[in-house]
């Protein structure tokens, strides 16, 4: 039991002994000062927990998506509905939609209604690194052409994001076709809707939040949506999303149902 572990701390490696004399100066130092062993020996004495390491103190890895093909294969009753009730709310994650996304359109505008499209789609039709940092300035600007680099840097995933709030609260009302559509940005949330002819934005203070990833953010919105209705759907392909909405499924409600399709096999299976 000679092992060690290499790891980077601040950029620093720092080596973890894993062996019986490491385990025999802690002994002596919890004697000599005093600490309760008992307490001492329920931490991990090595860099990542006994559950998440292998004997040689290496992280396991494994495929994440094989999580919600288990968890599924234990319910007894398929976990498949036949249909999905009208009126349901869609709790999506963009980031998810933008990575699924085949063919993209030439410029921002057009993208920005593409994604608001697929989106009202949704609730009337089915349910009812080593990039750089690029501004948008305008509707008409071109996307770029390396789109999976494009969204590998996190501040172009926010400026598309604000860019999609700005351009969705100027859309023709007709084109949400009486859909309220919330989108996260930031730390606010607002809400898109037609009012007469107009479409406007308004802030809903109870959705704010500092959540830094979409996982627990749609959490939030799950749990809002619940107090006023009755089905909630998670359109994320993201086993991390399936996990946690799992965790919180009372929180949300009860009735949550989670998609993981892209939407042209959603559109082939409820036309």
């Amino acid at each position: 039991m000679n092992k060690t572990k290499q790891t980077k701390v601040k950029g620093r490696e720092i080596t973890f002994p894993s062996d019986r004399n490491l385990f025999a100066r802690l002994m002596v130092i919890g004697t000599v000062r005093k600490v309760d062993i008992r307490e001492m020996l329920t931490y991990s004495l090595g860099p990542l927990p006994l559950a998440l390491a292998n004997h040689d103190g290496s992280l396991v890895k494994t495929n994440k998506a094989a999580l919600m093909h288990s968890l599924e294969s234990a319910i007894t009753l398929a976990p498949v509905i036949e249909s999905i009730p009208r009126g349901s709310v869609w709790i999506c994650d963009g980031m998810a939609m933008l990575q699924m996304l085949k063919n993209i359109p030439d410029t921002f505008g057009l993208l920005g209604e593409h994604v608001l499209k697929q989106l009202i789609y949704q609730t009337i039709a089915v349910g009812s690194t080593g990039s750089h940092v690029m501004k948008i300035y305008s509707p008409d600007q071109k996307v770029p052409s390396q789109w999976k680099k494009f969204l590998s840097n996190g501040k172009n995933k926010e400026n598309l994001i604000e860019f999609f709030a700005a351009e969705w609260s100027k859309s023709p009302s007709g084109m949400l076709k009486g859909v309220k559509v919330f989108i996260a940005h930031g730390l606010q949330c607002h809400v898109i809707q037609a009012n007469g002819n107009c479409t406007g934005a308004e802030h809903v203070e109870e959705l704010s939040c500092n959540h830094e990833e979409a996982d627990t953010r749609l959490v939030l919105h799950g749990a809002y949506a619940a107090k006023s209705k009755e089905h909630n759907i998670i359109y994320s392909p993201d086993t991390d999303n399936f996990v946690i909405a799992l965790a919180f499924v009372n929180d949300m409600g009860g009735g949550i149902c989670i998609s993981s399709q892209d939407l042209e096999t959603m559109r082939e299976q409820f036309p």
